[in-house]
């Protein structure tokens, strides 16, 4: 069986600056595209995270990437309020 798996992450940020530092900061996570491919967008404060593969493994790991370095994000985030 081929199969083709897309996922779309949506991420409502506090503001439009708020959301251009959290895209900044997973910019990188773009750059590893061996099994998986994944798209950053930014639409005002929202953050639109694309992954796609045809490997379930390879999308779920980029997934379980880019919501631990929100987790990261959003733990610095709270030490420097």
């Amino acid at each position: 069986m081929n199969l083709k798996i897309e996922s779309v992450l949506t991420v409502i940020a506090e503001d439009e600056k708020t959301a251009i530092a959290i895209v900044a900061a997973l910019k990188h996570e773009e750059d590893f595209k061996k099994r998986s491919i994944s798209s950053l967008k930014i639409d005002k404060n929202k953050i639109i995270i694309n992954v796609g593969g045809d490997d379930v493994v390879a999308v779920r790991a980029s997934l379980n990437a880019y919501l631990r370095d929100l987790q990261v994000f959003e733990g610095v985030n709270k030490i420097e309020s």
